[in-house]
């Protein structure tokens, strides 16, 4: 389960239940581009989060040419979603785990129910 950066952000603030079920079952994984969004964040608390969210199962960007391909052949241009949602979506789709995306995010949200890869609770 890629848990999206704006879930991650809520449950730090006001833990999110499903997210702690998620984290509890092993089921959570952290996705490299979402580490790296919330390392930039600022608050009291941006080192001790950082810190939770490096313990975690760490999936990685696939290559390059993977991504392009992806956004080509799955029509995600025009979609209004920022490249790190597009990069999330991309590596939903690629990795073999299947992992689903968790997200708060109406936009990203609705690509992933297109593409197959929302979370469904």
């Amino acid at each position: 389960m890629i848990i999206d950066t704006c879930v991650w952000i809520e449950h730090f603030k006001q833990q999110v239940p499903v997210v702690a079920r998620l984290c509890k079952s092993g089921r959570a994984v952290v996705h490299a581009d979402v580490l790296g969004e919330v390392m930039l964040g600022c608050g009291d608390e941006r080192e001790e989060v950082v810190a939770e969210l490096r313990l975690l199962p760490r999936l990685d960007r696939p290559a390059p040419p993977l991504i392009e391909s992806l956004v080509e052949r799955h029509a995600i241009a025009c979609k209004r979603i920022g490249w790190v949602d597009a990069v999330i979506l991309c590596t939903a789709v690629a990795e073999k785990s299947h992992p689903t995306v968790l997200t708060f995010d109406r936009k990203l949200l609705r690509e992933a129910i297109r593409l197959g890869v929302a979370f469904a609770a």
